[in-house]
Protein backbone atom coordinates (compact mmCIF):
# COMPACT_ATOMS: atom_id res chain seq x y z
CA UNK A 1 0.00 0.00 0.00
CA UNK A 2 1.44 3.39 -0.99
CA UNK A 3 1.67 5.89 2.01
CA UNK A 4 -0.41 8.77 1.53
CA UNK A 5 1.20 12.65 2.18
CA UNK A 6 -0.87 15.70 2.99
CA UNK A 7 -0.70 19.30 4.41
CA UNK A 8 -4.49 19.72 6.50
CA UNK A 9 -4.81 23.53 6.03
CA UNK A 10 -6.26 25.16 9.23
CA UNK A 11 -9.78 25.40 7.78
CA UNK A 12 -10.10 21.65 7.40
CA UNK A 13 -10.17 21.49 11.22
CA UNK A 14 -12.20 24.53 11.50
CA UNK A 15 -15.18 23.77 9.51
CA UNK A 16 -14.95 19.85 11.03
CA UNK A 17 -15.91 21.35 14.17
CA UNK A 18 -18.53 24.00 12.85
CA UNK A 19 -21.68 23.89 14.27
CA UNK A 20 -23.10 26.10 11.42
CA UNK A 21 -26.03 23.98 9.87
CA UNK A 22 -25.33 25.56 6.63
CA UNK A 23 -21.73 23.79 6.65
CA UNK A 24 -23.42 20.45 7.48
CA UNK A 25 -22.38 18.52 4.49
CA UNK A 26 -18.79 20.45 4.14
CA UNK A 27 -18.03 19.38 7.68
CA UNK A 28 -19.22 16.00 7.48
CA UNK A 29 -16.55 15.46 4.50
CA UNK A 30 -13.93 17.30 6.79
CA UNK A 31 -14.25 14.64 9.53
CA UNK A 32 -14.23 12.00 7.07
CA UNK A 33 -10.33 13.38 6.36
CA UNK A 34 -9.46 13.88 9.76
CA UNK A 35 -10.04 10.67 10.60
CA UNK A 36 -7.83 8.83 7.74
CA UNK A 37 -4.95 10.86 9.90
CA UNK A 38 -6.11 9.47 13.05
CA UNK A 39 -6.71 6.01 11.69
CA UNK A 40 -3.33 5.96 10.19
CA UNK A 41 -4.27 5.80 6.59
CA UNK A 42 -2.75 9.14 6.06
CA UNK A 43 0.60 11.17 6.75
CA UNK A 44 0.46 14.45 7.74
CA UNK A 45 2.95 17.00 6.16
CA UNK A 46 4.63 19.82 8.45
CA UNK A 47 7.31 21.50 8.43
CA UNK A 48 10.36 21.23 11.28
CA UNK A 49 10.28 24.93 11.55
CA UNK A 50 6.58 25.41 12.82
CA UNK A 51 5.34 27.28 10.06
CA UNK A 52 2.39 25.16 9.96
CA UNK A 53 2.07 24.31 13.43
CA UNK A 54 2.08 27.49 14.26
CA UNK A 55 -1.15 28.84 12.38
CA UNK A 56 -2.97 25.39 13.78
CA UNK A 57 -2.10 26.68 17.06
CA UNK A 58 -2.97 30.42 16.53
CA UNK A 59 -6.13 29.54 14.81
CA UNK A 60 -7.78 26.36 15.93
CA UNK A 61 -10.37 26.64 18.26
CA UNK A 62 -10.44 24.69 21.49
CA UNK A 63 -12.77 22.47 22.52
CA UNK A 64 -14.12 20.76 19.09
CA UNK A 65 -12.63 18.15 16.34
CA UNK A 66 -9.90 21.18 15.79
CA UNK A 67 -8.26 21.13 19.07
CA UNK A 68 -8.49 17.25 18.83
CA UNK A 69 -6.69 17.53 15.68
CA UNK A 70 -3.97 19.81 17.05
CA UNK A 71 -3.13 17.75 19.99
CA UNK A 72 -2.95 14.86 17.77
CA UNK A 73 -0.35 16.33 15.76
CA UNK A 74 1.27 17.63 18.12
CA UNK A 75 1.35 14.26 20.15
CA UNK A 76 2.55 12.50 16.52
CA UNK A 77 4.77 15.34 14.84
CA UNK A 78 7.95 13.20 15.75
CA UNK A 79 6.35 9.50 14.76
CA UNK A 80 7.44 9.27 10.94
CA UNK A 81 4.35 6.79 10.58
CA UNK A 82 1.90 9.59 10.81
CA UNK A 83 3.66 12.88 10.54
CA UNK A 84 6.85 13.86 7.54
CA UNK A 85 8.86 16.78 9.00
CA UNK A 86 9.98 18.85 6.07
CA UNK A 87 12.62 21.31 5.91
CA UNK A 88 10.82 24.72 4.26
CA UNK A 89 13.60 27.06 2.87
CA UNK A 90 12.92 30.51 2.76
CA UNK A 91 12.83 32.59 -0.17
CA UNK A 92 12.31 36.81 0.53
CA UNK A 93 10.24 37.02 -3.14
CA UNK A 94 8.13 34.08 -3.09
CA UNK A 95 8.06 32.91 0.90
CA UNK A 96 9.36 30.08 0.37
CA UNK A 97 12.27 28.28 -1.70
CA UNK A 98 9.96 25.44 -2.77
CA UNK A 99 7.01 27.25 -4.14
CA UNK A 100 6.41 27.66 -7.86
CA UNK A 101 7.95 29.90 -9.73
CA UNK A 102 4.98 31.35 -11.83
CA UNK A 103 4.24 34.91 -12.31
CA UNK A 104 0.80 33.53 -12.13
CA UNK A 105 0.95 32.23 -8.37
CA UNK A 106 2.51 35.67 -7.63
CA UNK A 107 -0.67 36.96 -5.52
CA UNK A 108 -1.47 33.76 -3.69
CA UNK A 109 -1.77 34.03 -0.18
CA UNK A 110 1.39 34.16 1.29
CA UNK A 111 0.17 32.67 4.62
CA UNK A 112 -1.12 29.56 2.17
CA UNK A 113 2.65 29.76 -0.02
CA UNK A 114 3.63 27.06 2.59
CA UNK A 115 0.94 24.45 1.59
CA UNK A 116 2.57 24.84 -2.03
CA UNK A 117 5.50 22.97 -2.47
CA UNK A 118 6.78 21.84 -5.94
CA UNK A 119 9.35 19.71 -4.78
CA UNK A 120 7.71 17.20 -1.87
CA UNK A 121 4.96 16.43 -5.02
CA UNK A 122 2.34 18.00 -2.39
CA UNK A 123 -1.58 18.11 -4.10
CA UNK A 124 -4.10 20.18 -3.02
CA UNK A 125 -7.45 17.97 -2.46
CA UNK A 126 -10.26 19.97 -2.16
CA UNK A 127 -12.80 18.98 0.35
CA UNK A 128 -16.15 21.22 -0.24
CA UNK A 129 -17.25 22.79 -3.08
CA UNK A 130 -17.38 26.64 -3.20
CA UNK A 131 -20.11 27.63 -5.35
Amino acid sequence: MTTKYYIVDTNVPATASSSDPSQRNCREQCIVELEAFFNGSRVLVIDDQWHVLGEYARNLKRGGLDEQFLRWVLQNRQNPKRCCLIYLASDPAWSFKDFPKDKRLAKFDRADRKKVLDTYGVRILFICNRA
